[in-house]
């Protein structure tokens, strides 16, 4: 993300790290208590935990406007997701979010992490970790779904490049299982 902000200059909002350090000087001031929890001794807390998300705006970004950052550990690559996991609240937040401000196209990276590798992410890891990401966001969009003037919305699931091909057909199959799809329209030319 950083090197591809560099590359041209930001002309509507504030650069990236202008952005990153005002979300630093927010959170030392925010008390915890307005973002999850209150810490034993009541002081501000200025670190992110695990499923606290931020927000950046980008012009010079050919395919994102905004961007959301969920914030993780080394322990969501290495064991198994449930419906708890605090990077599942996030990823509901972020959604959340997106239904309240009529954004209408999500881009998600399917397995939660950016890199994988063969040792630690096996075929059947990424496959039970891509279905509760499916349904979860599924679950998370009809939730929102009736407080929303328009529910139709476009989500973009990305896997890692390093990904096997059979996951990404196995992924690829449970779209149309999990969530209601449409087809393309096609047109007879009359001539």
């Amino acid at each position: 993300l950083f090197k591809a902000c560099e590359r041209s200059p930001e002309l509507h909002f504030s650069n990236l790290i202008s952005q990153l350090e005002k979300i630093k000087a927010l959170l030392k001031t925010t008390p915890r208590s307005k973002r999850v929890e209150k810490t034993a001794d009541n002081k501000h807390d200025t670190q992110f935990t695990v499923g606290d998300v931020y927000i950046t705006r980008h012009s010079n970004l050919g395919a994102a406007q905004i961007i959301f950052h969920l914030v993780s550990d080394e322990s969501l690559s290495q064991m198994d997701l449930t419906s708890r996991h605090g990077c599942m609240d996030g990823l509901r937040n972020i959604i959340r979010v997106c239904h309240e401000f009529g954004i209408t196209t999500i881009s998600v990276p399917l397995l939660l992490v950016t890199e994988i590798s063969p040792e630690l992410h096996n075929e059947s890891w990424c496959l039970r970790r891509a279905e509760m990401v499916f349904k979860s966001v599924k679950g998370f969009m009809i939730e929102f779904a009736k407080y929303a003037s328009t529910p139709q919305y476009t989500i973009q699931f990305y896997l890692p490049e390093n990904i096997d091909t059979s996951v990404f057909h196995h992924c690829s199959d449970m779209i149309p299982a999990i969530f209601q799809t449409t087809g393309p329209l096609f047109a007879d030319r009359k001539k």
